[in-house]
């Protein structure tokens, strides 16, 4: 059977994508407050500047002398920014394979391939919404980056979310497969 990569390219990127999770967990922690209870999240859904003005207030009141929370925002987004490379191409990577392991379903391969693009879009998306987080963080944000983050982010998310389902349903399919064959 032809490979589009090694597992160990896979198990990489599955790797990496959970390290960088578990770092931006960590640097976003102080994020979540009583106004902000999904942290960094908050920001992105953020849709008017001054939904923008009430998270940089409610985590500037958060700040303490030991956290500032701003600057928590900030390097969380930055690492956001190695992060989605390693899950845009672990996403990519998993639906290319699966294409291929998958090769006897033309059509469903065919689309697994498509999904794959979309992992791509995805990441692309994840850092065009990062630009916007920072622009309102450093506080010379508008309603219109606002609003632009925003359905960035919203696209995005619903880009990952297909893109988790078709990896799922080829999954299953590749499993039932094996299961029929043995």
């Amino acid at each position: 059977m032809n490979r589009f990569h090694k597992k160990s390219t896979l198990y990489f990127l599955l790797l990496a994508t959970v390290i960088m999770a578990i770092v931006m967990s960590i640097s976003g922690a102080p994020l979540k407050t009583r106004e902000t209870p999904s942290g960094i999240i908050n920001l992105e859904f953020a849709n008017t500047q001054q939904k923008v003005i009430s998270i940089l207030s409610a985590w500037e009141n958060a700040s303490t002398a030991d956290v500032d929370v701003i600057a928590a925002a900030k390097k969380n987004t930055y690492f956001d920014f190695l992060f989605l490379l390693y899950y845009a191409f672990f996403l990519y990577s998993c639906c290319k394979q699966l294409a291929l392991s998958l090769a006897s379903k033309k059509n469903f391969s065919k689309w697994l391939n498509y999904f794959a693009n979309l992992a791509l879009l995805a990441g692309v998306l994840d850092f065009l919404e990062n630009i916007g987080m920072l622009i309102s963080l450093a506080e010379i944000g508008s309603d219109t980056i606002a609003f632009t983050t925003t359905a960035i982010s919203i696209s995005k998310w619903i880009l990952v979310v297909t893109v988790l389902l078709a990896i799922i349903t080829g999954l299953a399919t590749r499993i039932l497969m094996q299961k029929k064959n043995s």
